[in-house]
């Protein structure tokens, strides 16, 4: 499946809008909310004029509300949205000491399947990197965010790899790197593959990233003993870790495409042998 990061975009600026009046509305708010010198007004009179327009054929309409939401979707995150706050933990970074290479011997108290190294992995995704004032510029990405994440799981499912998707969703008590360890040990998989967003700008321009990871939990020296009972303490040990930027613009969110994005991921994941253990 081939979804264009514009049709996400869309989505989410449909999903803002429910009916003309709200469409209208939308459109006059972000006239007032968009920065000065970026277009603001010209998408603002583009949001309200397909708020306004009369019935069109069916296609017609399609196209130019894409090509409009579109350019409203890109004008908020590509100009006028507030800078993204400091990003959540992500859950392939947990605040402990990184463990050896070395795989631990048995341990009693310690589940087997930590201590194999072959298994099955979580594909973790949704809302997991920048985070923004605007709750719904937070929720717009963590939904773009859970399409590349699906796509990806799909891929990895349709080639018999053993993996387990959780999209860890907006407004969650507690954080992701919790709920993903979580489902670590519901699922029994010993490893993670995480998909993080970050959504910023620095000297280059403005951009976003995918921020891939792959990571074995691995069971600290003595972790049966140190920990209470029926918990096990582990590190994170790193196994791939890859980012993919790009400009954020009118034109990438035209031709980014998830699914096509998901196939180079996966193949980077299969050239480093790192898959070979979710067979």
């Amino acid at each position: 499946m081939r979804v264009a990061l514009g049709d996400l975009l869309a989505e989410g600026h449909r999903a803002e809008a429910d009916g003309r009046d709200r469409q209208i509305a939308a459109a006059e708010g972000a006239k007032g909310e968009c920065c000065g010198g970026h277009g603001g007004e010209s998408t603002a009179r583009a949001c309200s004029m397909l708020a306004r327009h009369p019935p069109l054929a069916a296609h017609t309409l399609m196209t130019l509300a894409r090509t409009l939401a579109c350019l409203c979707a890109a004008a908020a995150l590509a100009a006028c949205s507030t800078p993204p706050a400091s990003p959540s933990p992500a859950a392939a970074t947990p605040s402990v000491k990184r463990a050896s290479p070395a795989v631990p011997s048995a341990e009693p108290g310690v589940p087997a399947y930590l201590l194999a190294n072959e298994g099955c992995a979580i594909v973790a995704g949704g809302a997991i990197g920048s985070r923004f004032a605007d709750a719904k510029v937070s929720a717009m990405w963590t939904r773009i965010n859970a399409a590349v994440t699906t796509e990806l799981h799909d891929r990895l499912v349709a080639q018999r790899y053993r993996v387990v998707k959780l999209l860890v969703p907006e407004g969650i008590t507690g954080t992701a790197e919790q709920m993903v360890f979580e489902s670590v040990a519901a699922q029994r998989c010993s490893r993670v593959l995480q998909v993080a967003h970050k959504v910023d700008e620095d000297a280059a321009g403005r951009f976003f990233r995918f921020d891939v990871t792959l990571f074995r939990a691995v069971p600290k020296e003595g972790a049966a003993a140190e920990a209470a009972p029926g918990m096990v303490s582990v590190v994170a040990r790193g196994e791939f870790q890859r980012s993919y930027r790009y400009p954020r613009t009118q034109e990438t969110f035209e031709n980014f495409y998830t699914g096509d994005f998901a196939e180079k991921v996966l193949a980077d994941l299969r050239a480093s042998g790192g898959l070979e253990v979710l067979r």
